[in-house]
């Protein structure tokens, strides 16, 4: 009998206690926190091999003949920690912890067409921090997505926070939160989610990494629905405290549907991941989906 693939949980591995711990050490400072997680990413990757077990497959995936995977799994999980931190000092307002959105022209470009935007996004990098910026253009937002994680970690990692931060507010599998994302285009405004989890809802098969892999593709199938535009982001970090958001080229998905809008949801999920595995040649150690991505 194989190996028992490794879903998603939505649920974070350091607990109640563990994420409490740096939101306290925040308080004294970016630096005393960075050092603690030299220390608790190593511990995960010796003692906590079942946590790290997605990241590794990943990491496989993405460099097939390395033999260095231990060394590789510290990276991202030290990666994955510092993300953390900042996205946690960047919205208490400690740290220096900076954004440039070198998407802003597009998006108001975008938006003044009148019909709404759909922004994709991905788990790379700061893309909590990304999710902060829409905001600033004063209209009605709805955040698609599943939000599995224990209520005690969330207000372990909420403590002292100062800015607002992007809600989730429906899921793409349900309909009433298909319907309440098609109304929000309707009236102009935007709607965020994820290209690159799938979690239930419409999918399309695409190829990631040498491999098979299933992808969501509510942003397309809204965007035929409603006429609104897509333009996928991500947001890595480029450096110390220092965070870019980037974009590709905007999607535009004609009224179809039938196999015709499936059609082309595929290929357009294709052209999102091929992009995305573009963006991961530069900055492995920043896509953070620890389960078995392609076992769906």
């Amino acid at each position: 009998m194989g190996e028992a693939k490794l879903k998603w949980s939505g649920k974070s591995h350091g607990g109640y206690w563990g994420n409490l711990t740096f939101a306290v050490l925040l308080r004294a400072g970016m630096l005393p926190a960075y050092l603690l997680l030299f220390f608790v990413a190593a511990f995960f990757v010796v003692f906590r091999r079942e946590a790290c077990r997605g990241g590794m497959l990943y990491l496989k995936k993405r460099f097939p003949n390395s033999k260095f995977y231990l060394f590789k799994a510290y990276k991202l999980v030290l990666s994955f920690g510092v993300c953390i931190l900042d996205k946690v000092a960047f919205f208490s307002g400690r740290g220096k912890i900076s954004c440039e959105d070198a998407c802003e022209p597009a998006i108001r470009a975008l938006l003044s067409e009148g019909k709404g935007l759909i922004l994709a996004t991905a788990h790379v990098g700061g893309w909590q921090i990304a999710g902060a910026q829409v905001s600033k253009y004063g209209l009605p937002v709805y955040a698609m997505g599943t939000d599995k994680e224990d209520e005690k970690v969330s207000k372990a990692v909420e403590r002292g926070r100062t800015l607002p931060k992007l809600e989730i507010q429906g899921d793409s599998s349900d309909a009433t939160g298909v319907l309440a994302a098609y109304s929000t285009l309707k009236k102009g405004g935007i709607v965020a989610l994820h290209f690159d989890r799938f979690a239930g809802g419409r999918s399309a098969q695409v190829g990631f990494l040498g491999s098979s892999a299933k992808v969501p593709v509510a942003a397309y199938v809204l965007a035929a629905k409603s006429g609104a535009p897509i333009l996928n982001i991500v947001c890595v970090r480029k450096k110390l405290f220092k965070y870019s958001i980037s974009s590709f080229e905007p999607v535009r998905i004609p009224a179809l549907c039938g196999s015709e809008l499936e059609n082309i949801c595929a290929r357009e999920a294709q052209k999102a991941m091929d992009k995305l595995s573009g963006i991961l040649e530069k900055y492995p150690y920043q896509w953070f989906n620890f389960y078995d991505f392609w076992g769906e």
